[in-house]
């Protein structure tokens, strides 16, 4: 699955429609009634952070993501568009229209069957999809935060030997997690076949996304500093030196300074075998590649800064019930993965038990945003997590598990974010059914990119160094060498004990 940031997209030029909602959608929400509502915490965030941006548009814009894919069958305009606006109607995450008041967040909801399309590109000329979407789709404070397009359309006519063209959904980030994009192909791919072959579609019941972010907002008002998830996150807080975590190596910015952000990606840097040899080694240990992965950013860690106690933000799914499973919005949350290495050249099999550990205690906050928790000791330590504050994130995918994951290669799907401003890096590790990729979001900025390709080196040297069957019981201190030498942080730091509060 090839991935990156917008101006890496390649795309085909040929014909290219583009639809978006039409005026009689957008009035009708317009006219709906003032309610109040319930997004998600991330969603507030995605909302909040857009509003303090602003491009050289005026516009404000969350991060957006855009997803493509190959359909090998004949085109029909007038089907795909079916498609696209039974998609709209069937996720609630796209019928309220929010933002925010003084006292709290209000919206409108439109009825879904008021929701339709409307053509605003239909093009024989060689236009830049890209160009496209960075013009048409609305910034935060609209509600038709999303577009559809076909391209190549001219290769898939009804006489076509072999037809094939490529659909485009470009969505604001504030209605979808990553997640979602899969689910997305998955029913747009397979409504479309269907239709096509005259059957009826038949797609499973989704929840009322609605219900899910009230469920959401009842929670997190029943919590106090005392609660026992509150509590959790505040010694994961105390354990990091009262801050939330950081990257290991210098990004070349000044502390509350963002710059434009930039990715680095490795392909397929190990194979399917590779893959599946570093899981038997970490499943030998009582553990998985995704405690695999935390183990192997906590050596790196350990050796960038000598300070043995690591702490790393991770998204966890919180798609939990058969309803959920196909539910497009933001079924994700931020889950702290915390643990102590436990000597001065730590090696992997003691390290992978203790991330392992750290893991499993970290799904215990599925339920509990630390962006609550945030709201809750802002009276207290305002410092600790301020606001619009910015942390590292490892993100370990295993895309096989995704519905439709045997279309992800089949149809070439592609996701390609944004580019927005960036103070820190954000890390995806996604297994396919090839091998492994490593795609990072960073600051561009010199010294930047110099720490990431340092880091990059050091974790595929540490990757291969386990999945080829090498010693896992003994200090890695030679594929650290690099590191070691790189990092400014100085040595012999005081060695902490772990929090834990009751």
């Amino acid at each position: 699955m090839l991935s990156g940031l917008l101006p890496e997209w390649k795309p085909e030029p040929g014909h290219t429609t583009v639809w978006r909602a039409s005026d009689e959608s957008r009035t009708a929400i317009s006219d709906a009634p003032v309610h109040d509502a319930f997004p998600s915490y991330i969603q507030r965030r995605h909302f909040n952070d857009a509003l303090q941006s602003s491009s050289e548009h005026g516009q404000h814009r969350s991060s957006f993501a855009v997803l493509s894919f190959e359909i090998d069958e004949a085109y029909d305009a007038a089907l795909l568009e079916t498609v696209f606006t039974e998609h709209l109607r069937r996720h609630g995450t796209y019928h309220t229209w929010v933002w925010e008041t003084d006292n709290g967040y209000h919206g409108r909801t439109i009825h879904p069957h008021d929701i339709t399309l409307t053509r605003i590109v239909d093009s024989d000329d060689s236009i830049d999809i890209r160009d496209v979407i960075t013009a048409e789709l609305p910034d935060i404070t609209d509600w038709d935060m999303f577009l559809f397009a076909a391209t190549g359309t001219e290769n898939a006519r009804q006489d076509a030997p072999e037809p094939r063209f490529r659909v485009i959904f470009a969505v604001d980030h504030f209605y979808t997690d990553g997640m979602s994009l899969g689910i997305i192909m998955y029913e747009l791919l397979t409504s479309y076949r269907r239709l096509l072959r005259g059957e009826d579609v038949d797609l499973p019941d989704v929840e009322s996304y609605a219900e899910y972010c009230a469920a959401e907002a009842r929670h997190t008002n029943e919590l106090h500093l005392e609660s026992d998830d509150v509590r959790s996150w505040i010694s994961f807080i105390e354990n990091a030196s009262w801050q939330l975590p950081s990257f290991p190596l210098p990004l070349g910015l000044d502390p509350y300074i963002r710059a434009k952000g930039t990715s680095t990606i490795l392909t397929e840097f190990a194979t399917a075998d590779e893959c599946e040899n570093f899981n038997a080694t970490c499943k030998r240990y009582g553990a998985n590649t995704n405690s695999g992965i935390m183990a192997l950013a906590g050596i790196i860690h350990h050796a960038a800064t000598d300070n043995p106690v690591f702490s790393m933000l991770t998204p966890v799914s919180t798609r939990l019930t058969r309803a959920q499973i196909l539910s497009v919005g933001w079924y994700t949350r931020l889950v702290p993965v915390q643990y102590k290495l436990d000597n001065a050249a730590p090696n992997f099999q003691s390290t992978i038990t203790a991330a392992h550990t750290a893991v499993q205690e970290s799904k215990k906050l599925i339920h509990t945003p630390l962006h609550h928790v945030a709201k809750l000791l802002a009276p207290l330590a305002p410092e600790a997590v301020p606001t619009g504050f910015a942390a590292p994130m490892i993100s370990y995918l295993d895309t096989r598990s995704m519905p439709g994951n045997d279309l992800v290669s089949r149809n070439n799907m592609t996701v390609h974010g944004s580019v927005d401003d960036s103070r820190e890096v954000f890390l995806w590790v996604n297994r396919t059914r090839e091998g492994m990729d490593l795609n990072f979001i960073h600051p561009d900025t010199t010294t930047a990119r110099k720490s990431v390709a340092i880091y990059a080196e050091t974790f595929c040297n540490l990757f291969h160094h386990i999945a080829q069957g090498e010693d896992t019981t003994t200090p890695l201190t030679a594929l650290l060498a690099d590191l070691r030498r790189y990092s400014p942080h100085a040595p012999n730091q005081l060695e902490p004990a772990l929090i834990h509060h009751p």
